[in-house]
């Protein structure tokens, strides 16, 4: 259901505003779409499908919040075998040391990362 208090954008990247969820069924939800700089009005279902049942380049996509993790990953050899890999992300390369120190299994790198992503990406 698409909530009026949320920001979207169009499947295919485009700006989009919605300005209200209680319109007439079937394309209840009403807003506007940036189309070559100029906003123009549009609607969709409760879902966000400008046609029921398809799926269409101006559907509606919500905008999630973007995330950022940082720290050091180690990555382990699991019992000597080069085909079984583990990974673990540390706030810090000194708990990314430590935790080496105290694992079983063989370390045989530790990298700094940065992940940007968007809560829910991959679920």
């Amino acid at each position: 259901m698409i909530d009026q208090t949320k920001k979207y954008r169009t499947r295919d990247g485009g700006e989009a505003r919605v300005y209200a969820t209680d319109g007439s069924p079937p394309y209840s939800v009403h807003g506007a779409l940036s189309l070559d700089g100029a906003w123009r009005e549009d609607t969709w279902d409760a879902g966000g499908k400008t046609i029921a049942g398809h799926e269409s380049p101006r559907d509606l996509i919500e905008v999630r919040e973007k995330l950022t993790v940082s720290g050091h990953v180690n990555i382990y050899r699991i019992n000597g075998d080069a085909t079984l890999l583990r990974s673990v992300i540390h706030r810090t390369k000194e708990d990314a040391i430590d935790a080496r120190r105290n694992s079983l299994d063989d370390a045989i790198a530790c990298r700094p990362v940065t992940i940007e992503f968007e809560e829910g990406d991959g679920l």
